[in-house]
């Protein structure tokens, strides 16, 4: 089965970022992410779809 979500530390790894900034972004909604119970989680279509938003802004 493959993974739909991804914790704030898998992603954070992904995308060599701190961790502590990615839950920054997720806090200012600069990131998109869903809280179930305590706990942070990006989904994988939305991570996909925001990275390449980021890399049009890039091209511009």
């Amino acid at each position: 089965m493959r993974k739909r979500a991804y914790n704030v530390d898998a992603v954070s790894e992904m995308l060599d970022l701190p961790t502590s900034s990615l839950y920054g972004m997720i806090r200012n909604k600069q990131f998109p992410a869903v809280k179930i119970g305590k706990h942070w989680r990006v989904l994988k279509k939305q991570l996909d779809e925001h990275i390449e938003k980021l890399e049009d802004e890039a091209l511009w």
